[in-house]
């Protein structure tokens, strides 16, 4: 079912960032109160995978980043009772069991929206009962020469990269714990610095920085990273990273070394709330991690 839905939304997705990214200049896109980007390339994105998904399952849950009556939506349409679009709590059809899908339209609109930007995707989540079930990130312009890169787990089945079973990284000295320009040096920067790895700080699409813990992209200038810390993230800003990590047997725990799945009926993991700082990080090195995001 999932690799039908993947190679679909591939093929649907990659005309629409092309649309749009032939002309930045036209895209509308304002500030959110969280301080991201919003474009109008994220609704008509989300619209898109949204359609997909309500085509192979007919009575969805779905949690997605972007609500319906932005500032850029120019539908008149009802709110959709499939997505969590209104107050923080309202119902989108989950209720803690089943299969929830879980849509990051772009992460990483920032770069989108810069003519030299790569370092941006289309993430989808499938939860089952909590745990995880399938992703596909996509990233239009990522591979050499601005060429897609996909990576897609179906059935939790052996992820794949571009269609070919993927590889671990190996032989990272690089870890990821970005920030905003205008925040404090963090105690793990430091730490990592004083162990002798190269630290990326530079917010671009964490999706992206999970899947580069996960597998070996092969792509220059994107080194593998050793470990990733994700923090204080809305779901759909890590989820599909997250079941990327979960499938190749990378380590995905909370900010006290606690598994991140099963997420719980009720857990604020499944609505608007932030998650509390995620660690992705290679066999033996996510208690370490998680020990310093809490110092």
């Amino acid at each position: 079912m999932f690799s039908h839905i993947w190679s679909t939304l591939e093929r649907e997705l990659l005309d629409i960032y092309r649309y749009y990214r032939r002309d930045l200049s036209a895209v509308r896109a304002v500030g959110k109160e969280d301080g991201t980007v919003l474009s109008e390339a994220d609704l008509a994105i989300q619209a898109c995978v949204v359609a997909a998904v309500r085509r192979n399952d007919p009575s969805p849950a779905i949690l997605a980043e972007e609500l319906e009556g932005s500032p850029l939506d120019d539908r008149q349409s009802p709110p959709d009772p499939y997505l969590e679009n209104q107050e923080e709590g309202q119902d989108n059809g989950y209720k803690g069991a089943g299969r929830l899908w879980i849509v990051d339209p772009i992460d990483g609109t920032t770069q989108f929206l810069r003519s030299d930007g790569r370092e941006f995707c289309t993430a989808i989540a499938v939860l089952e009962d909590g745990r995880p079930k399938a992703c596909l990130i996509l990233a239009p312009e990522l591979g050499e020469g601005g060429e897609p890169v996909t990576l897609t787990v179906d059935e939790i089945g052996t992820p794949r990269l571009n269609g070919h079973l993927a590889r671990l990284p190996v032989g990272a000295t690089t870890v990821s714990a970005t920030r905003r320009s205008t925040a404090d040096v963090q105690p793990i920067e430091e730490a990592a610095i004083r162990k002798g790895y190269r630290v990326k700080t530079m917010p671009t699409s964490q999706i992206l920085d999970i899947a580069r813990t996960c597998v070996h992209l092969g792509i220059p200038n994107l080194p593998p990273f050793l470990w990733c810390v994700c923090r204080a993230q809305y779901p759909w800003d890590v989820m599909a990273g997250c079941v990327l990590a979960h499938a190749v047997g990378v380590a995905v725990v909370l900010g006290r070394d606690t598994p991140l799945f099963p997420l719980t009926p009720g857990s604020a993991s499944l609505g608007r709330s932030h998650l509390s700082s995620i660690v992705v990080a290679t066999p033996g090195y996510s208690r370490w991690v998680s020990s310093m995001v809490n110092t």
